[in-house]
This record gives structure tokens, sequence and C-alpha cells, in this order.
């Protein structure tokens, strides 16, 4: 996972001067001055995004989209109407950030994500906290999953269509006050607002993947298939259609992220492979174990489903009928076979935000096994601490 913070300028000035000032000096509060909403990110861990490459660092071409809203004392979200007016201040149903975009940072692993307010007069102005208002932030991140990028908003929720071919990750955030204000004193009905970054709450944006990641791997069964078959495309099925639920004041399960499109029928999404690919055998009496390479790129489809179709096209050398399509194979996440017990997945779907490695046997024209394993997707849901003093 990937978090990113809004840091208020003046805490961190707050927190810098606490820590000159030596052991037990205290800062006093000014509750006067207006507090700007700045950002800093944390790329915690490499994520596969094939629309940017492999993104294990920013290199400030990643568009990430902002929304700041009002909350009422219920603590739910007050979304504008369409067509509502921008902030002014005294409207508490309006917009704080607008579904702006950002740029992430120029490179590296961390730095600042300015959001800056298009209605002010001067370029390059922060949006500033309400005086008396509390807010909640959310985020997403879409690559290329939608064209254009503009969502739909009702009083309950902000959502946005989006269409997927197998290559885009797809990320939505949202802060948590009751974990933000641990330790400040700051009672969690006061965060997030001026009071509240002043007093150092740092509202943290904690991006969540919507899609599953199937890293695919080949191998052949015995060392004639290694010398005569090639694998010619793999492909496997996958609802493509989809709607991020972006900010909702229903923030249950099935309400909040990405919902699949219960009407596509699904297509086929092609994974990405090198051409005239041979499988390799691996001796089991040279190598039990054998660490197998990820086939092509990994591909990113809808959870939710038990099955997952497959499709692979393969040729043979000594085979005079041309290629060889095998369409009956499938990614299976449920038991196949109670009585023996046999286990073909780790969960009864694909979870969002799982990888899973999907390991195909090929025993030439004839055979070919499936077998799903559920692996680490290498992000983590760790802090990100931040020294004032760097």
């Amino acid at each position: 996972m990937k978090k990113y913070l809004l840091i208020p300028a003046i805490a961190i000035l707050a927190l810098a001067c606490n820590k000159s000032g030596g052991k037990g000096a205290v800062v006093p509060v000014d509750d006067t001055s207006p507090v700007p909403v700045t950002f800093r990110s944390n790329l915690e861990a490499t994520v596969t995004t094939k629309g940017d490459g492999v993104l294990d660092s920013w290199d400030g071409t990643q568009d990430i989209y902002v929304y700041g809203l009002s909350r009422d004392d219920e603590g739910k979200y007050l979304i504008p109407a369409p067509g509502s007016a921008p902030y002014d201040g005294t409207n508490p149903n309006a917009y704080l950030i607008n579904n702006e975009k950002a740029s992430s940072p120029d490179s590296g692993d961390s730095g600042a994500i300015y959001v800056y307010n298009p209605q002010s007069p001067n370029p390059q102005e922060y949006f500033f906290y309400a005086e008396g208002r509390k807010y909640s932030f959310y985020a997403y991140y879409v690559d290329d999953a939608a064209n254009p990028i503009v969502p739909t908003a009702t009083t309950e929720a902000i959502q946005l269509p989006v269409t997927i071919d197998g290559t885009q990750d797809i990320m939505v955030a949202k802060t948590d006050p009751a974990k933000d204000i641990l330790g400040t004193g700051v009672s969690v009905d006061r965060a997030y607002s001026a009071y509240s970054a002043r007093r150092s709450v740092v509202p943290n944006l904690v991006f969540e993947h919507q899609l599953s990641r199937f890293n695919f791997k080949v191998k052949a069964g015995n060392p004639e298939t290694e010398q005569q078959v090639v694998i010619k495309s793999l492909s496997v099925k996958s609802k493509t259609k989809g709607t991020l639920v972006i900010a909702t004041n229903d923030e249950s399960a099935n309400h909040w992220g990405l919902t699949p499109d219960p009407t596509d029928p699904g297509s086929d999404v092609p994974v990405i492979i090198p051409a005239n690919h041979h499988p390799v055998y691996y001796d089991p009496q040279v190598n039990p174990n054998p660490s197998i390479p990820v086939f092509g790129e990994p591909v990113m489809v809808m959870p939710g489903e038990q099955v997952y179709d497959l499709t692979l096209i393969i040729g043979q050398a000594d085979y005079t009928g041309g290629d060889f399509k095998v369409d009956n194979l499938k990614i299976h996440f449920a038991p196949q076979n109670p009585e023996d017990g046999k286990y073909s997945g780790p969960d009864a779907v694909a979870d969002k935000g799982n990888s899973y490695d999907v390991t195909i046997v090929v025993y030439g024209l004839h055979q070919v096994d499936v077998n799903v394993t559920l692996t680490a997707w290498d992000n983590s849901h760790g802090s990100f601490e931040l020294d004032p003093d760097v």
C-alpha cells in the first residue's frame, strides 16, 4: 500500500521549534493564522502499473486526483450538488478541494505533492482550511482507465466509470481521523480542521489497490515440450468495466472502492508475452523447487470471481495442423474436488489487492495443467515518519 500525507506547514514549523527549544519547551499555538493544506507522499513499495512501467519510484508523470470534503457534526460528508460553487469559506456544503489533479514527486520514493487552488488569482497558491470547518480527504489513481477523468457527484457519493485492459493499477484512498489523532490530544470530532492542523494532526491517505494481479508462470512438463512447443499467446477472461466510488457516506466494503459492472460479460484480456517463447523444463531430480520467472507482464483483473477462463495458443514443431488453441483452462479459487481435498486456490474468490501466481504446465499439445498460489504483493501498511528537521 502507499500512503500520502497532508502536512500543514505551520504544524511542521511548530514541531521544529519545539525540537530546537530544548526538552519540555512549549510552543504557543496561534489559532488566528491561516493554515495551508500541503501534501507529502511516500511510495512504500514496488507496484506494477504497466501504463507507467514498474512504479518503484516517482518520476513526476503520475497523475493523482484529490478531494477535500466538509463533514457535518455526525461525520457525514457534505458532497456538493452538481454545479455548486467552489468553497467560499462560508458555505459548508461545498468542496474544499474538488478533484484537483496533482503531479507525483519528481523523483525518488518520497517528496511533495502540490495541490494548488485554481480559483486563486495567485498561481501556485495552496488551499486553506476554513475556520470552524472539518474535512475528510480522498484521492485516487486510475492511470488511463478513464478518459476523460470526470467523476459524477450526487449528495451521497462521488464516482467514476472505468474500463481496464489488464495494464492499469487502480487505487483509491481516504483518511481515517480516528487513527490520525492518536497521540495528538485532539478529539476525533475536530479532525481534520485548522484547529487540528495547528496541533500536528497529519491526515494520512492510504491507497488501496482495487484490482487483483495475476503473475503467469509457464513451464514445460517434460524435456520434449521445452524443445518443441512455442507459446504464441495467453489471455484471461475478466470483466473490464466498473465504477470507482471515490467518496461516499456509506463506506462499507460494497459501497466504497471499485465495483465491477454486473452486466459486463467479460472480455479476453491479453497477457503481454515475449515472442516465440519456449517453456522451460525443470528437472525435479536436479531442481525440485525451481524459481520460475514470471511469464511476460503481470495482468490486472477485476476481483470477485471464483473462476477465470484462460485461453492459450501454442505451436509445436512436429505438428502440421498449425497453431493449437487450448480454451478449456480455468483459474479456480475454490476446491475442485472436495473428496480428495484438492485445493486450487487460496480464497473463495480473487480478492482486490492480492497477487496470485498462476503456474501453467504444458505437456505438448495434449495436456495443460493450471495451479494458483497467493503471493505477496510488495506493499505494506507501515507508517511514514516525517522528521521536521529534514
